[in-house]
């Protein structure tokens, strides 16, 4: 009789011990571990980030803009439903020095002033297109060049993946111009880009055509830093000046 209420009374002890194992490990499987997929704390799961080409050890501020969607005004960037319009305006938002620091535009074709004369002003941002270089267009419409990066920019700053075109500068660069600063450039396509102009000097009895404004110019010019350029094209960029340049 002792032998069985000893065993019953194991079995009890053996039977609670296992509910409280169950009720505890359901307990620690509804409740996520710090950080155990998000590492950096920045919001975005660890396997999306590494798939999409992201660190997951850096903090990923990523700001949404989108030329046919988006909105300038009324648009604040966090999410693609709430995409900016411009490439100026979501550089004029607040980026942390040391974060992996992102602008990802949508596909489209962006054109007009808030979309050239742009400059990192020491940040080092990832102008990166989501949808490649065939899809993303920038338009420089031959009004002046895309990025001037002078602050110290590092090699952590990017553009991918865009299609820049009929960019215009006189010198030192028709669509980038990199001075004491670093640019990382993968993906893209220059194209149509160019500096000079022909111009016509009437003297009564003849008249003579010049082609004037360029000077030291290519698409891309850089110095005092390097440049990283991969699987990139360049074409039909072109520097016509009569007497120097080129």
């Amino acid at each position: 009789m002792r032998t069985q209420q000893k065993n019953h009374i194991m079995h009890l002890r053996n039977t609670m011990a296992y509910c409280l194992f169950c009720f505890f490990g359901a307990i620690m499987l509804a409740t996520p571990r710090l950080n155990a997929a998000d590492l950096d704390n920045d919001g975005l799961d660890d396997a999306w980030e590494t798939a999409n080409g992201y660190s997951t050890l850096l903090y990923t501020h990523i700001v949404y803009v989108d030329a046919v969607n988006g909105d300038d005004v009324t648009g604040d960037g966090g999410t693609a439903a709430t995409a900016l319009k411009s490439l100026g305006a979501a550089l004029a938002l607040n980026f942390t020095a040391g974060d992996e620091n992102v602008i990802l535009a949508a596909p489209g074709t962006y054109s007009g002033a808030a979309n050239r004369e742009l400059d990192f002003n020491g940040m080092d941002i990832w102008l990166r297109a989501s949808g490649g270089a065939a899809q993303t267009i920038i338009d420089l419409e031959g009004a002046g060049r895309l990025l001037a990066l002078t602050h110290g920019e590092t090699l952590s700053s990017r553009l991918d993946g865009f299609t820049v075109r009929n960019g215009y500068k006189a010198s030192c660069g028709t669509a980038v111009h990199l001075s004491g600063a670093s640019l990382t450039i993968r993906d893209c396509v220059f194209e149509d880009n160019r500096s000079g102009r022909k111009v016509e000097y009437d003297y009564g009895e003849w008249i003579e055509t010049w082609w004037e404004d360029a000077d030291s110019t290519a698409a891309v010019f850089a110095e005092d830093a390097p440049v990283r350029i991969t699987g990139t094209v360049f074409r039909r960029n072109a520097s016509s000046e009569t007497m120097s340049g080129g």
